[in-house]
């Protein structure tokens, strides 16, 4: 695993996350679906979609995100 930036800030990808706490990603979205009512666009999370993922696929071709990802949250 490598950091990923995203606007000047460091964050963390499902996988990198999971990996973290040693689970699997499909927990960390359960978890995050069940508490987003906790959570902060822009200081808890970022949603991506539309060119600002089109960038992130682009500046961080390590991270293999898929063409068909049409919403990425970091």
């Amino acid at each position: 695993m490598y950091p990923v930036d995203y606007n000047g800030v460091r964050v963390l990808t499902t996988e990198q996350l999971a990996a973290a706490y040693e689970c699997e990603p499909k927990q960390i979205k359960q978890n995050f679906n069940n508490n987003k009512e906790h959570f902060k666009e822009g200081k808890h999370f970022f949603k991506l979609e539309g060119e600002a993922l089109s960038d992130l696929r682009v500046e961080n071709i390590d991270l293999q995100i898929s063409p068909m990802t049409r919403c990425l949250y970091l």
